[in-house]
């Protein structure tokens, strides 16, 4: 096999391996509140949900550039978050988007913030985004941070603000990486 034909094959495997972990933490949220009778969060306004998921997550996404820009930190996180990711074509960021933005949005918010509260499931979101060095530790206390606004998110509009916000702000984040490491 040629080396372009072992490339393509190593990336649907990526691809496959990402859309099932987060299939299996949007499957494990599923049980989980069937299990313990949790509800999904769902607002009888969708409209205004998406409209204020959409609002926080740009919001976030330009502190994140203004970060990048002004903060030696943020500009150490950009470069280790290409050096981790590669170069990653539109197909793998919209795939990265959003099945981590639903799956983990299912998980925490709507199965893990009525079973263990607020404070709780943002601090086990954050520690879920432990980077493989201390550069990242930044990205975690984000993580933290942005785990109890998406909570207080749902908690406010249901499930679908969170998810809005969190595929917004990967998205852009994720696009903003590839293109400005290209």
């Amino acid at each position: 096999m040629s080396a372009a034909g072992r490339a393509r094959r190593s990336t649907t495997t990526h691809r496959s391996a990402i859309v099932a972990l987060y299939a299996l933490m949007g499957a494990i949220a599923l049980v989980i509140a069937k299990i313990a009778g949790v509800p999904f969060l769902i607002h009888h306004n969708w409209l205004a949900a998406l409209l204020a998921g959409g609002l926080i997550g740009l919001v976030v996404v330009v502190l994140s550039r203004i970060s990048v820009k002004h903060f030696d930190w943020a500009k150490r996180l950009d470069n280790e978050f290409h050096a981790l990711l590669g170069n990653l074509s539109r197909w793998d960021i919209m795939i990265l988007a959003f099945c981590s933005g639903i799956g983990e949005e299912l998980l925490f918010r709507g199965a893990l913030l009525p079973l263990c509260g607020l404070e709780l499931q943002a601090v086990v979101f954050g520690l879920l985004h432990i980077g493989p060095n201390r550069h990242f530790l930044p990205w975690t206390l984000m993580a933290v941070s942005i785990g109890y606004g998406f909570g207080l998110m749902s908690l406010e509009w249901g499930l679908v603000a969170p998810i809005t916000a969190h595929v917004l702000i990967n998205w852009l984040n994720l696009t903003h990486i590839a293109r400005t490491r290209a």
